[in-house]
């Protein structure tokens, strides 16, 4: 069986991941880049891809400002208290402040939220938790990026950023293969948004019996020889063996990793500096 190469060119934003981290990318791109050429490429399928596939009950975070309920200084300060202080204070308040607006958008998209039919506020389950009937909640959310991009590339495993030649320490695309067919793809864009996954659990510092994230978004850009950095510990392990692992994983669902400075790039690796 002959494999075809199939070029997608004159991309000004390629989005690398379809999950939640990926679909509200392509959103947000569209929202600010009104006539630009936006293409998503997804190992799976958009409506059913990423850590929401199957749903979910609840919304983990929403402050409720609107409601007087809760403020993100207070989130603040719940982070500071559950992670001994090991915080970024200034993130975690960025983060607070912007959740309840995109909630908000949720439900204007169709997403149904349980409500106290006496006060009109969400339904809560603890302080931070909001009651939704969530078993659209990724295909609503993918209607949308899908309404956002020009193009959506379903079962295309992306395997490899592509360096430009002609500009040096910049992306210049993605190649991957479709996992149904095995055809080649190339992706030339402008600028490329990789949301393809990060990493919660695999050292299990919280709990067990979790699934643990692929990381598969810090594998793309280690190939190119950046060290990928975040926020680290050491914990001992149960035999007494000393390992590294975040403060945050399993708490902060990130499906990005933090990108270096040019100067820590790792002596051994192959690649230039993005």
């Amino acid at each position: 069986m002959a494999y075809e190469t199939i070029v997608e060119d004159n991309i000004d934003i390629l989005v690398c991941g379809a999950g939640l981290g990926g679909t509200g990318a392509a959103w947000e791109a569209r929202y600010w880049g009104q006539d630009k050429k936006i293409v998503i490429a997804e190992k799976a399928n958009i409506d059913r891809s990423g850590a929401v596939a199957q749903g979910l009950y609840a919304i983990n975070c929403y402050m409720g400002t609107r409601f007087g309920e809760n403020n993100p200084e207070d989130h603040v300060r719940y982070a500071r208290i559950d992670l001994m202080g090991m915080v970024r204070e200034d993130l975690a308040f960025d983060m607070a402040r912007h959740v309840d607006s995109a909630v908000h958008q949720f439900e204007e998209w169709g997403l149904p939220l349980m409500r106290d039919p006496k006060t009109g506020a969400y339904q809560r389950e603890g302080r931070w938790q909001i009651m939704i009937h969530g078993e659209s909640y990724k295909p609503i959310v993918a209607e949308a990026a899908k309404k956002s991009a020009d193009k959506v590339f379903n079962r295309i495993c992306v395997t490899h950023l592509l360096m430009d030649e002609s500009k040096e320490n910049r992306i210049a695309g993605a190649v991957g293969f479709n996992v149904r067919t095995g055809n080649y793809h190339v992706f030339k864009s402008k600028t490329v948004i990789v949301a393809a996954g990060g990493a919660s659990n695999i050292y299990k510092p919280r709990s067990v019996g979790e699934g643990a994230r692929s990381r598969v978004v810090c594998a793309l850009v280690i190939r190119l020889g950046l060290r990928v950095a975040d926020q680290r510990r050491r914990q001992d392990d149960p035999d007494g063996e000393p390992h590294r692992t975040g403060p945050v994983q399993g708490r902060l669902r990130s499906g990005g990793c933090i990108l270096p400075a040019p100067q820590d790039l790792h002596p051994e690796l192959p690649g230039r500096r993005v």
